[in-house]
């Protein structure tokens, strides 16, 4: 295997010149052979065109392939949270700066207090019994109308759900 060295280039040069002119002499001996007259100058152009091609097409398949390194990707999420701790934070924070509030706090906190109380009292939130264990205010709060919920109230209607 051949280094590739500050002479490399004028061989492949000399070599391709070589080449040249022996093509170009031999298509001109075969062309004499065969009755055509040939032109030596139209013929050393055309030698030289193929030639030159050929050096492109070389050229351009030889050599090392491009290496591609694909840039570190920085999480998205902050460090110590998970994926649906950051979703619960877009929704309680959506909640708190839109101009009006959507149930979404509303509904995931009745689903909380439904599992809830399916899981340690085999009650459902519709159940009436649920009101007996919730309490009437926090019952209402997770079944009536869409309110803005502050943060106090939301603690207050999770630890009433944990303590169930």
């Amino acid at each position: 295997m051949s280094r590739p060295g500050p002479g490399r280039p004028l061989r492949r040069l000399a070599q391709g010149v070589v080449v040249g002119v022996v093509l170009a002499a031999v298509t001109v001996v075969a062309t004499s052979l065969l009755g055509l007259e040939p032109d030596p100058v139209v013929v050393s152009l055309l030698v030289l065109l193929a030639l030159a091609c050929l050096a492109l097409l070389l050229g351009s398949a030889g050599g090392p392939q491009p290496t591609w390194r694909a840039a570190a990707v920085s999480p998205s999420v902050t460090a110590g949270r998970d994926g649906a701790t950051q979703a619960h934070l877009r929704v309680l924070e959506n909640h708190r700066t839109s101009r009006q509030p959507g149930p979404e706090v509303r509904d995931r906190l009745a689903a909380l207090a439904d599992r809830t109380l399916v899981l340690r009292h085999h009650v459902r939130l519709d159940d009436p019994r649920a009101r007996d264990l919730l309490g009437d205010d926090v019952l209402d709060a997770l079944t009536g109308p869409v309110e803005r919920l502050s943060p106090r109230r939301i603690d207050h209607l999770l630890t009433t759900i944990e303590e169930l």
